[in-house]
């Protein structure tokens, strides 16, 4: 895939691939995800957007709403692919809890995005881009070597460090932290001038 880097690995020797093979994942199906895929303009860049942590407040400080990360997905020149896993709290669901999706975020046909991880991680690895909050996609990204971009609160789960030269696992992951609790309006605003400086071409190339 186009996000694919063949990196040196960290001084920890940890986390990065240098090219291992992707899960294996049935080859039919995945060729109709691609199909599907194919219909959206690319660049395609992968999204996620929100926690399912159990501590609420955790959850909450890590989690964009819908409202505000279409600010992101809004953009004209790019596809944005669902890749954000659904509610796994049945308990939550039975009492009527719903997944609001952003504007302009396509939901592709054909892939569980809570158990299908090796089809996941496949689509992922077709992606010119990623931009995640610090989940599991964000540690997939990671250790296959799939370039991404990390939005992070700003005060990140331990495994992010508070400082971007502090963290040693992954070599892809470009971070985003946010220095407010109030909104995420400016690394948003970031993120997307990341994206079209770099993925997002003018409709003019």
């Amino acid at each position: 895939g186009a996000t694919r880097a063949d990196v040196a690995p960290s001084t920890l020797g940890v986390g990065v691939d240098r090219g291992g093979a992707l899960p294996k994942v049935d080859d039919r199906g995945y060729d109709l995800l691609l199909t599907a895929a194919r219909e959206a303009p690319r660049p395609w860049i992968g999204v996620s957007w929100e926690s399912y942590a159990q501590v609420q407040n955790f959850r909450g400080r890590k989690s964009i709403t819908a409202a505000e990360f279409s600010t992101l997905t809004s953009t004209p020149g790019a596809s944005f692919i669902n890749l954000q896993f659904p509610n796994p709290h049945k308990y939550e669901v039975a009492k009527g809890a719903t997944q609001d999706i952003p504007e302009g975020v396509v939901t592709l046909p054909g892939v569980n995005l809570k158990n299908d991880v090796a089809k996941i991680v496949r689509l992922m690895s077709q992606m010119d881009h990623v931009v995640t909050i610090g989940n599991t996609l964000a540690h997939f990204c990671g250790a296959f070597g799939f370039r991404a971009t990390v939005m992070l609160p700003s005060v990140p789960d331990w495994r992010w460090a508070r400082r971007d030269q502090d963290f040693l696992w992954y070599q892809t992951l470009q971070f985003v932290r946010n220095n407010t609790q109030e909104n995420w309006t400016e690394p948003l605003r970031q993120v997307k001038a990341n994206l079209m400086k770099s993925v997002i071409k003018p409709a003019s190339e």
